[in-house]
């Protein structure tokens, strides 16, 4: 078992390198107190005036004079057979990780974030954008509180099967695979229930964190 760099009760915010809005910096601040830097995410924090509790991964995007700077809690994690983002997640005990800064960029290094989440499993974990807040379903069942018309799309990792109810085009008892994906639904109902079994990725519109954060905290 990898021991813990970060650990806390509380949610951790992980911020890679790849695209995040100043705004999406904000948000996160109102939901988490301890800031992780995975390498080169660490100029969003400083363009924030945020100062991290940590610095992980092979440190290899580091802006000059950022080493010495930060000397105190940067944590050198050289495996190349690791990504940022696995290294950063492996090292953090936390109950939800809230990582921005790992969509949007680079298609290979979006794809092996996807990977990584179904792979091991981080069900704890929140990839955020500037547009979206994606989580893989915890439970055989998961319920959501969202406004009506929401955007909340489903996507299948190899087999699932689904049943949904109070989405406008629910699906009933339906076996999914990646190549037959829901791509776009919408709740038209406050309370949704997903029930599924395999993996599923659950996406809903930044706006909908909260409600992300509620189902990936629920037991």
């Amino acid at each position: 078992m990898t021991d813990p760099i970060v650990r806390t009760q509380a949610p951790v915010a992980l911020i890679g390198g790849a695209d995040v809005a100043p705004q999406v910096i904000n948000i996160l601040q109102s939901h988490a107190a301890t800031f992780v830097a995975a390498d080169g995410g660490l100029s969003h924090l400083t363009a924030a005036g945020i100062a991290p509790d940590a610095i992980m991964g092979d440190l290899d995007s580091l802006a000059a004079g950022m080493q010495g700077r930060f000397a105190d809690v940067i944590h050198h994690l050289p495996d190349q057979n690791f990504t940022d983002f696995q290294k950063a997640t492996a090292h953090i005990s936390a109950p939800i990780i809230l990582a921005a800064g790992f969509l949007g960029g680079r298609l290979d290094h979006t794809l092996s974030v996807f990977w990584t989440m179904h792979r091991l499993k981080l069900a704890h974990v929140i990839l955020i954008s500037d547009d979206d807040v994606c989580f893989l379903a915890r439970h055989t069942l998961t319920e959501l509180s969202l406004p009506v018309g929401t955007r909340c799309a489903l996507l299948p990792f190899g087999q699932a099967r689904v049943d949904t109810h109070g989405l406008r085009w629910d699906i009933k008892d339906a076996a999914m695979t990646a190549s037959l994906p829901s791509t776009s639904n919408e709740t038209a109902q406050p309370d949704v229930r997903i029930h599924q079994m395999g993996g599923l990725m659950i996406t809903l519109p930044l706006a909908a964190l909260p409600a992300a954060i509620d189902a990936v905290r629920a037991e």
